[in-house]
C-alpha cells in the first residue's frame, strides 16, 4: 500500500490542544501515515506524533482506529512504545497519536552498511531480550501484534545511555485468546505466516482462519533478518517479484530448516539448517539459537512452538553464562554458552564440542597459572572472562595443532567506471558493507595475534610454576626419605643391641623358642635397607632432573623474543587504516543515496559523483590489500611460529609432568615403607615383650646352679658389656642365684629402656616429618594463592591419557 503525505496547507505547522509539530520534521512513514517529531506546548518536551493519511481513513473504519488506541492504552511495558495521548488535529480534524520519542528503528540500523551482515552478538542478544519481553507482555494481555518486523521495532536510549528496543505500530493489533482465531489480513508480506501470505498476497484460501501463533513466525523471520542482515526465504528476483516461489519455499520447507534461497530463475532451492557464514554470531551462540529458529519457523500448526515454550527457551539462552576460551591449537576464540548451574564435566564437554579437543587432553590456563576448580563448583563462580582476557586452552597432544582458521570475509564487488545513479547507490552500499566486514576480520585477527602472545606468556609462567612446584615436592620428598632412613637406622641399631643382650641372657637361663623368631627380623631389616637404597637412588635422579629443568626454564629463561610485540601493530596500524577506509565508504554511500533521490544531477554534483566513485574504488582496493597482504599473512606466520614453539615446550611439559608423577609415586612409596617399618617395629615389640615375659618366668623358677656357664673373661658384643666375674661352683647357691636374678633384671630393664628409646625416636621422627610436610604444603598453597582464582585443593582440568 502506498503511503500518502497529509494534504499540505500554506503553513507546515500543525497543532492539537497540547502539542505542536512541523510537517518538515519527519521521523518515519508507513502505509497508514507519517510520524513527526513534536513538542508539548507547555513543557517543550519532545514526542513522536503519528498522523494518519487519507488512505488510512478510507481503508480503515473508525472502529479499527479506535481499537489501535485502546490497545496502546492497555499496554504498559518498557519494551513497548508508550502512548501518552490521542488528540484531534485542528486543521484536518483527524485524530493523532502522541507517543514517546525514539531514536530510529531497527530496520534503519540494519540498513546501515556496518550492519548489512547482521548485528554484533552483544547487540543481537539485546534485541532478542527486549522484543521477547515486549511480546510476552502483549501475550499476557491477550494481544496479537500481526505486523512484527524490524521497521516496527524502535530504538530508544535509557538514562544510562544503553539502547532499549521497543515494539510499536499497533495498527494491526487486536485482542485474541490462545484458542481464538481471526480472519482479517494485516502485515508485511515478507514476514507473513505462509497461510496468511497465501490469502493476503496470493488471494487464495478465502475464509481461512489464523491463530496467535502467526506472531511467532513473524518473530522468527525478524530474528533471522536481525542476525544475518537478510531474509530467510528468498526467491530469485525477490519476494515481491516472485511471489509464487516465495509461497512454495515457505510451505514446502521441511522441519528443521531455517532458510531457503533460490539463486537462479527456475533453479533449485538451497535449504539450510544453519545460519550463513557471513553471520557475525559466535559458533557457540549459533548452536543454541538455531534451535529456536527451527522451532518457530514452522508452518505446520502442530509442530510450531507455543508461546510458552518460546519464552522459556529464550529465557534459558539469555541466562547462560558466557565463558570466553581461546584455543591455541587452532588460534580461534570461542564463546562457550553454558547454564550457570553446570559444573566442571559439563564445561569440559562444551569446550570439547567446540574445539574438538577431548577433556582428557585439555590444559586450561588463566592469568598465568593452571585453571583448577573443584568438580562440583558451578560455572557461575568461575572467574570473569572477556575476549581480551579469556581462558587459554592447550592440548597435551601436539597433533591437535592445526592451521589457523581465517574468518569468512566478503570481498567488495568490482566498481565499474560507467555512471548510473540508480545502480551506484546499491553498489556503494555493498562495497561499504564489505569494507566493514573486512574491518571486523582485521580486528579479529589482530586480537588473535594478541592472544597468541598472551598464551605464550601464560604458558611460560605455567612452566615456571611447575618447576617451583617440583622443587617443593622435592623438599617434601627429601624430608620423607631422611625420616625413613633415620627410622630404619634406629630400629636396626636397637635390634642389634637388644638381640645381643638376649643372647647373653640366654647363656644364664634356658632359651624360649620365641627368641629364635626374633632372628627373622634381621632379614626383614636387610630387605628394608635395600628398598631404602632404591628410594634414595631414584630420589637423587629426580633431584638432578629437577635441577636441570630449573636451569633450563627459570635460570636461563625460555626463548620467547619472537612473540614479543615489537611494534608491528603500531607500524602497520591496520585497525586504524581500516577504520578510515570503512568510514569513507559509508560517507560515499550516503552521498550516492542522496544523488539517487535527486534522480538528475547538476554538473557539479555529476563531477563530485565521478570523483567519489573513483575514491570508492581506491578504498576498496586498499582495504583488500591490507587484509590479504598484511593482516592474514601476519597472523598465519605468528601462528606457525607458535606451533613450533609449543611443540618444543611440549617436551618440557612432558618432562615436568613425568618428574612430578614420579615424585608423587615415590612419596607414596615412602609413606608405605614408613608404615611398613612402623608395623614391623610394632610386631617386633610385641614379640620382644613376649620373650621378656617368658624369661622372667623362667628366671623365677629354681635352676641347677652347676649348669650355669663360667666365662673366662669379660666379653663385649655389639656394645653390650658382660661382667667378667660369673658365679662359680664354690659360691654359695643362694648368693649365686641372687646375683643371677639381679643381672637378669638389669638386662631386661636395659632392653625395656632400649625399646622405649626406639619408640621415642621413631615418634619424634614422624612428628618432624609431619611438620616439614605441613610447612612445605603451606608454602605451596601460599604461592598458589598469589596466582590462582580458586584457593582450595582442586582437580586439574587437564589429565593425561
Amino acid at each position: 500500500m502506498i503511503a500518502h503525505h497529509p494534504t499540505h496547507t500554506t503553513s507546515t505547522i500543525r497543532n492539537t490542544t497540547n502539542y505542536i509539530w512541523s510537517t518538515n520534521d519527519v521521523l518515519g512513514q508507513g502505509a497508514t501515515g507519517f510520524v513527526f517529531k513534536g513538542r508539548d506546548k507547555k513543557s517543550g518536551q519532545e514526542f513522536a506524533i503519528k498522523v494518519f493519511n487519507s488512505m488510512n481513513y478510507l481503508s480503515r473504519s473508525a472502529e479499527v482506529r479506535k481499537r489501535e488506541f485502546e490497545v496502546l492504552r492497555k499496554v504498559d511495558h518498557k519494551n513497548v512504545v508508550r502512548l501518552f495521548s490521542v488528540e484531534e488535529e485542528y486543521t484536518s480534524k483527524h485524530e493523532v497519536i502522541i507517543m514517546e520519542l525514539c531514536h530510529g528503528s531497527l530496520y534503519a540500523m540494519l540498513d546501515d552498511p556496518e550492519n548489512l551482515y547482521g548485528l554484533k552478538e552483544s547487540e543481537f542478544k539485546q534485541v532478542l531480550s527486549h522484543i521477547t519481553a515486549g511480546m510476552k507482555h502483549l501475550h499476557d494481555k491477550g494481544i496479537v501484534h500481526r505486523d512484527l518486523k524490524p521497521g516496527n521495532i524502535m530504538r530508544s536510549m535509557d538514562e544510562d545511555g544503553s539502547a532499549v528496543f521497543k515494539l510499536t505500530d499497533f495498527g494491526a493489533a487486536r485482542e485474541l485468546g490462545d484458542d481464538e482465531q481471526f480472519m482479517s489480513l494485516y502485515g508485511t508480506e515478507e514476514y507473513l505466516h505462509p497461510d496468511m501470505y497465501e490469502r493476503a498476497v496470493l488471494r487464495k484460501s478465502a475464509g481461512k482462519r489464523f491463530s496467535a501463533t502467526v506472531d511467532l513466525w513473524s518473530m522468527g523471520v525478524t530474528l533471522y533478518h536481525v542476525a544475518t542482515g537478510m531474509l530467510p526465504f528468498r526467491p530469485y528476483g525477490g519476494a515481491r517479484r516472485n511471489r509464487d516461489v516465495m509461497h512454495k519455499i515457505t510451505t514446502t520447507k521441511l522441519s528443521g530448516f531455517i532458510s531457503g534461497v533460490q539463486h537462479s530463475e527456475g533453479g533449485a532451492i538451497e535449504w539450510s539448517r544453519e545460519l550463513p557464514k557471513t553471520c557475525r554470531l559466535s559458533n557457540g551462540f549459533k548452536q543454541i539459537f538455531t534451535v529456536v529458529l527451527s522451532g518457530i519457523l514452522e508452518c505446520d500448526p502442530h509442530k510450531i512452538w507455543t508461546f510458552e515454550r518460546y519464552f522459556s527457551e529464550v529465557e534459558a539462552i539469555l541466562s547462560k553464562v558466557v565463558i570466553n576460551v581461546f584455543s591455541v591449537p587452532t588460534a580461534m576464540l570461542h564463546a562457550v554458552y553454558i547454564s550457570p548451574e553446570k559444573t566442571l564435566v559439563s564445561f569440559q564437554e562444551a569446550v570439547a564440542e567446540l574445539t574438538e579437543i577431548r577433556s582428557s587432553k585439555q590444559l586450561v590456563l588463566y592469568d598465568g597459572v593452571q585453571f583448577e576448580v573443584e568438580p562440583f563448583v558451578t560455572v557461575k563462580n568461575y572467574p570473569l572472562t572477556t575476549p581480551e582476557k579469556p581462558l587459554v586452552l592447550l592440548s597435551s597432544d601436539i597433533n591437535d595443532f592445526q592451521a589457523i582458521t581465517i574468518p569468512h570475509t566478503c570481498k567488495p564487488p568490482k566498481v565499474k567506471p560507467s555512471l548510473s545513479v540508480e545502480n551506484d547507490s546499491s553498489l556503494a552500499k555493498v562495497c561499504s558493507s564489505t569494507l566493514f566486514d573486512i574491518r571486523t576480520s582485521v580486528s579479529y585477527l589482530l586480537l588473535v595475534q594478541s592472544l597468541i602472545r598472551l598464551s605464550v606468556k601464560w604458558f611460560v609462567s605455567y612452566l615456571k610454576n611447575q618447576v617451583t612446584k617440583l622443587k617443593l615436592l622435592r623438599s617434601n620428598l627429601q624430608c620423607q626419605v631422611d625420616c625413613l632412613r633415620t627410622a630404619l637406622e634406629i630400629f636396626e641399631e636397637h635390634y642389634h643391641r637388644e638381640t645381643s643382650l638376649l643372647r647373653v641372657i640366654s647363656m644364664v637361663v634356658s632359651t624360649p623358642p620365641e627368641m629364635n623368631e626374633l632372628k627373622l627380623y634381621f632379614t626383614q631389616i636387610t630387605e628394608k635397607s635395600k628398598i631404602l637404597h632404591q628410594i634414595r637412588t631414584e630420589f637423587d635422579q629426580l633431584s638432578d632432573l629437577t635441577h636441570q629443568l630449573d636451569k633450563l626454564i627459570i635460570q636461563e629463561e625460555i626463548p620467547t623474543s619472537v612473540f614479543v610485540d615489537n611494534g608491528s601493530q603500531l607500524n602497520d596500524r591496520l585497525e586504524e587504516r581500516m577504520k578510515v577506509c570503512s568510514e569513507k565508504s559509508r560517507e560515499i554511500c550516503k552521498l550516492f543515496k542522496t544523488h539517487k533521490k535527486m534522480r538528475r544531477l547538476s554538473h557539479s554534483d555529476d563531477q563530485l559523483h565521478k570523483f567519489e566513485k573513483q575514491r570508492l574504488t581506491q578504498v576498496c582496493e586498499m582495504s583488500v590489500n591490507l587484509f590479504t597482504e598484511k593482516s592474514v599473512p601476519g597472523c598465519k606466520r605468528l601462528h606457525r611460529e607458535s606451533i613450533n614453539w609449543f611443540s618444543d615446550m611440549n617436551d618440557y611439559q612432558k618432562k615436568l609432568l613425568n618428574c612430578e608423577h614420579r615424585m608423587l609415586r615415590l612419596s607414596d612409596k615412602c609413606s608405605q615403607e614408613d608404615e611398613a617399618i612402623r608395623n614391623l617395629q610394632r610386631i617386633y615389640r610385641d614379640k620382644l615383650s613376649l620373650v621378656e615375659t617368658i624369661l622372667k618366668e623362667t628366671a623365677s623358677r629354681p635352676q641347677n646352679v652347676t649348669s650355669l656357664p663360667v666365662p673366662a673373661s669379660t666379653v663385649v658384643q655389639h656394645g653390650i658389656v658382660i661382667p667378667s666375674s660369673w658365679p662359680t661352683t664354690t659360691t654359695s647357691p643362694r648368693s649365686s642365684r641372687q646375683r643371677q636374678l639381679k643381672d637378669l633384671r638389669r638386662g631386661l630393664l636395659e632392653a625395656k629402656n632400649s625399646l622405649n628409646e626406639v619408640r621415642t625416636e621413631v615418634q619424634t621422627g614422624s612428628e618432624l616429618l609431619k611438620k616439614l610436610s605441613s610447612l612445605t604444603l603451606s608454602n605451596q598453597n601460599s604461592s598458589s594463592l598469589n596466582h590462582e582464582p580458586t584457593t582450595r585443593s582442586a582437580i586439574p582440568i587437564r589429565t593425561n591419557d
